[in-house]
């Protein structure tokens, strides 16, 4: 696990970086932290600065919105983070339209449930996901299948930047609720 630097209120504390992508961080603390969600900190990633704003404490994690101005070239993620989620989906293949429900997200991709067991391992999907009066379209690569539950999981295979956004923000949603 990458190891990161926050100088908070002059103090400066090591974390472990989980994922950093796009406008999101997660983090993790080894040691207890004086940290309230609203915090703006800065964090010293592989020799560059970055001023973040604490959005969310879940035990030692710790999620961070990182502004759009400093976005980093590429993405530095280290391990996947799930975060739950209920939404409905469409997957669309050549001739195909299934219906899933997606259960969890992350920076990388989805989790998500379908009745069809069908569905290819390294086989690409288009998914449509619609929240809150918005759609998202990209597509996945199936990567994993649970056969008890009937729980896929997929990559991001490609995504549009103006989608990777939304995507971004329904993450931040889906982390923001309770």
């Amino acid at each position: 696990m990458k190891k990161i630097r926050l100088l908070h209120n002059e103090e400066q504390q090591e974390l472990g970086l989980i994922c950093l992508s796009g406008e999101l961080m997660e983090a993790v603390a080894f040691t207890a932290c004086s940290m309230e969600v609203g915090d703006v900190v800065t964090c010293h990633i592989d020799e560059r600065y970055y001023e973040c704003r604490l959005i969310r404490v879940t035990g030692e994690h710790l999620f961070f919105f990182v502004p759009s101005t400093q976005f980093i070239e590429e993405d530095t993620a280290c391990l996947p983070s799930k975060i739950k989620s209920q939404m409905s989906g469409t997957l669309i293949s050549k001739d195909t339209i299934i219906a899933a429900e997606v259960v969890d997200l992350s920076s990388q991709g989805i989790g998500f449930i379908s009745s069809r067991h069908e569905l290819q391992i390294a086989q690409t999907y288009f998914i449509l996901l619609e929240f809150n009066a918005n759609s998202l379209f990209f597509q996945i690569i199936i990567m994993n299948r649970n056969d008890e539950t009937g729980r896929y999981g997929a990559l991001i295979d490609y995504i549009e930047p103006a989608e990777r956004k939304k995507f971004n923000q329904l993450i931040f949603q889906a982390l923001l609720t309770p």
